[in-house]
């Protein structure tokens, strides 16, 4: 499915549109970039960060008369009006697609998204999540494959299977693991580490920066 876009706009955000439709790569600069590894579905989310610099998500505020029973609350967050879906599947599709293209920025977004999804909706990444970050994604530095650590070794949210998760995943974890034991010093350092949940970390703990994007400012 092609999708025009703002030439202006999308060539600035994406290092890898810009070169994709430069002379250096091809002799037709109008000639369509090719990104059907991806669903049109992510890709029109994507877009939509693009254009409101922001992930749309659910409200997960209960409204001042919520309630809960034995079943949990009664009250349901409300839908997003953009994103196709909101879980952490449409989530990682759009985060590995905006890296991809280079496009740290909108990247960034969809990161600080995926955080606070996680904790809004009390919800943690699943084996097929686990899997696709894995198989999408390359380096212990990726974002996406930090928080993976950080939910297993930190916030205890993950529960690993061995017989499915990635073995990059089971060496990360290991070395995390290694790394609070011989750096923790002290009982207290040590529940500093295990108390600090994703939300409270620094903006720039889960982002990508270079020389086009400036290191965090709150």
């Amino acid at each position: 499915e092609p999708f025009p876009l703002p030439r202006e706009l999308f060539l600035s955000q994406s290092p890898f549109l810009k070169a994709a439709v430069s002379s250096t790569w091809t002799q037709d600069p109008g000639k369509p970039v090719d990104l059907s590894d991806h669903s049109a579905e992510t890709f029109n989310d994507y877009i939509n960060c693009v254009y409101l610099t922001r992930v749309p998500m659910p409200d997960f505020t209960p409204p001042e008369d919520a309630s809960d029973d034995d079943d949990g609350p009664t009250w349901m967050p409300t839908e997003p009006f953009v994103c196709t879906r909101t879980d952490f599947g449409s989530l990682i599709r759009i985060y590995v697609l905006a890296d991809k293209l280079g496009d740290l920025a909108t990247a960034n977004i969809v990161m600080d998204a995926i955080v606070e999804y996680a904790s809004a909706a009390m919800a943690n990444f699943d084996d097929q999540d686990i899997r696709s970050i894995y198989e999408a994604t390359a380096g212990v530095s990726n974002p996406l494959r930090k928080l993976c650590v950080y939910q297993y070794v930190l916030e205890r949210k993950i529960a690993i299977n061995p017989a499915f998760a990635p073995v990059q995943l089971l060496s990360e974890v290991y070395f995390e693991n290694l790394g609070i034991l011989n750096g923790a010093g002290d009982e207290e350092r040590v529940k500093e580490i295990f108390e600090t949940p994703a939300t409270t970390r620094d903006r720039c703990y889960f982002h990508q920066h270079d020389s086009e994007h400036a290191e965090c400012t709150d």
